[in-house]
C-alpha cells in the first residue's frame, strides 16, 4: 500500500455495540488511500476484540494501558499520525461512502480551507435515521471574523466528530487543550481561527451522527452529576474566552466585533474594555452556566482593567466606567435567576419527597444561596 494521505483517527471508549459499525463505514469509503488508527481508552465492554476481528492492513489499533480521559485521547491519535490531512470520528458515529472523498476535493480543490466541517444525519441506536440535527448554521462561506464572531455570542455551532483538518495546523498551534473536557474542541477551533486559518463547511451530511443513552448531552438526569458538570464548564468556557484576547491585528479586532463602532471612542488600547463589555452583555442574556462564564470572563476583565490606574482613569472619563460599575458586575454573576434556573435542573427529583440525602444536600443549597438575593439589575 503507498503511504496514505489521510488518517482517520477513532477516540475510543465503550462503545462495544457501535465500533464495529464505525469501522466498517471507513472501509467502504470510495477513497481508498487512508490509514485508520484507533486509540482505545481502557475500555472495560467487549471493544478490544471487536476491533481486533477486522483484519484490514490499513488499521492501526492501540490499547491504554490506563484511562488517559477524553482530554488525552485525541492527541494521542494526532501524535500516531503521519498523513497530510486528519479526520477525527467518534467510535459511535459513521461516515457516508464517498465523505473522504469530498472531503479531499473540497480541501485541495474547491476552497483551500484549512479545516472542514460537515453538515450530519442523526441516527439512533439501531442506525435508523431521525430528524436531522445540524449544529451547522445557514450554508454560507464564511470569513473567519464572521465565524469568531458567530461562535462568540451564538455558542458553539461546529461539531467534535466528522472535522477534517490539515495536520500541519496542529504542528504550528499545538493539539487538543487536554485540561478542557468539555470544550476542548471549541477552544481548538477559535484558536485555529485566531491564529489565521480558515475554516469551511461543507453542505452535504458526510457524516451519521449517533443519539443514544450513552450520549452524554442525554446521561444528566442525575442532579449531582448535572451540577459538577455544568460547574466545570462554567470553568472552561472562561478559558475559551481568553483566545478572543489572542488577536494582534486591531481592525480584524473590529471586523470580528463590529459592535464596539457604537462606543464613543475607538482605540487598540481599549480593546480589552470593548471585550469585557460585549461579553458581559452575552452573560445577561440569559440564566444558564454558559451566560454565568461569559459574566466570570467579563469580570476578569474589568478587575485587570480597574487596577491599572491611568487605564481606568481613562475609561472612566470616555466611557462612564468605575469601580462602582465593576461591583455591579460583580453583583450579578449570580443573581435569582440563576438560581431559579440550576433549581430547575431536575424539579421532579430535587424537589420530590422521596429524595435521596444527596438530593436533599442540593436542595438545601439552593435554599441557602436565595438568602442572598442579587442587587436590582438596571434596565
Amino acid at each position: 500500500m503507498k503511504n496514505p494521505k489521510i488518517s482517520v483517527c477513532i477516540p475510543s471508549y465503550n462503545h462495544e455495540k457501535y465500533i464495529g459499525k464505525t469501522i466498517e463505514s471507513i472501509l467502504n469509503q470510495t477513497y481508498e488511500n487512508f490509514e485508520i488508527i484507533i486509540s482505545d481508552d481502557n475500555s472495560k465492554d467487549n471493544s478490544e476484540n471487536i476491533i481486533k476481528s477486522y483484519k484490514d492492513q490499513r488499521i492501526n489499533f492501540y490499547k491504554n494501558n490506563n484511562n488517559i480521559g477524553p482530554g488525552l485521547n485525541p492527541n494521542k491519535l494526532i501524535e500516531l499520525s503521519s498523513c497530510d490531512y486528519i479526520l477525527m470520528i467518534s467510535s459511535d458515529d459513521m461516515l457516508r461512502e464517498d465523505a473522504l472523498e469530498i472531503f479531499l476535493k473540497e480541501i485541495e480543490i474547491v476552497n483551500g480551507a484549512d479545516v472542514l466541517f460537515c453538515y450530519c444525519q442523526t441516527i439512533d441506536e439501531n442506525d435508523n435515521e431521525i430528524d436531522s440535527y445540524n449544529m451547522m448554521v445557514a450554508n454560507q462561506k464564511r470569513d473567519r471574523n464572521k465565524l469568531l464572531n458567530e461562535l462568540f455570542y451564538e455558542q458553539n455551532f461546529l461539531m467534535g466528530t466528522g472535522v477534517f483538518v490539515k495536520k500541519s495546523i496542529f504542528s504550528a498551534i499545538d493539539k487538543f487543550n487536554s485540561t478542557l473536557i468539555q470544550s476542548q474542541d471549541l477552544e481548538m477551533w477559535i484558536r485555529i481561527l485566531t491564529s489565521g486559518y480558515k475554516i469551511n463547511i461543507v453542505s452535504e451530511k458526510l457524516i451519521k451522527y449517533r443519539i443514544h443513552n450513552k450520549n452524554l448531552s442525554n446521561n444528566l438526569n442525575e442532579p449531582l452529576k448535572n451540577i459538577t458538570i455544568n460547574s466545570r464548564y462554567i470553568f472552561e468556557i472562561q478559558k475559551v474566552l481568553e483566545n478572543y484576547k489572542n488577536i494582534k491585528d486591531f481592525n480584524f479586532f473590529i471586523e470580528t466585533f463590529p459592535n464596539i463602532l457604537k462606543y464613543p471612542v475607538i482605540d487598540e488600547k481599549y480593546k480589552d474594555y470593548y471585550l469585557m463589555k460585549e461579553a458581559f452583555n452575552v452573560g445577561m442574556k440569559g440564566h444558564g452556566c454558559y451566560n454565568i462564564a461569559y459574566k466570570l470572563f467579563a469580570c476578569d476583565l474589568a478587575y485587570k482593567i480597574i487596577h491599572n490606574k491611568e487605564l481606568c482613569k481613562e475609561i472612566d472619563q470616555i466611557f462612564g466606567f468605575d469601580f462602582k460599575d465593576f461591583s455591579q458586575m460583580l453583583s450579578q454573576i449570580i443573581n435569582v435567576d440563576n438560581i431559579d434556573y440550576f433549581s430547575n435542573i431536575n424539579p421532579k427529583k430535587i424537589g420530590s419527597k422521596n429524595n435521596s440525602k444527596k438530593q436533599n444536600k442540593i436542595r438545601d443549597l439552593f435554599k441557602f444561596l436565595k438568602i442572598f438575593p442579587a442587587n436590582e439589575r438596571k434596565n
